[in-house]
């Protein structure tokens, strides 16, 4: 029987090219310390993070714009 610490830990994105070219694969835990253990994990990482405005925007150099419109253009690519 499943208890309440059961999860599935990930994203799974369930497009052809996610599932046969990059493999796409989950894991379900249940039961276990790990679950504990990655959920203290994420609520940590959640407490370190930045919130995206305007001066992250606007914060960058012109050399690594252009080096990001560059790249934008190949990532269709990969």
């Amino acid at each position: 029987m499943l208890r309440n610490k059961s999860r599935c830990c990930g994203t799974i994105n369930l497009d052809y090219r996610s599932l046969y070219h990059h493999f796409e694969n989950g894991c379900f835990m249940a039961d276990c310390q790990a679950v504990v253990e990655i959920k203290n994990d994420l609520i940590r990482t959640m407490g370190e993070y930045r919130d995206v405005t305007d001066q992250y925007q606007t914060g960058r150099s012109a050399y690594l714009r252009l080096g990001q419109l560059f790249m934008r253009l190949f990532a269709g690519l990969l």
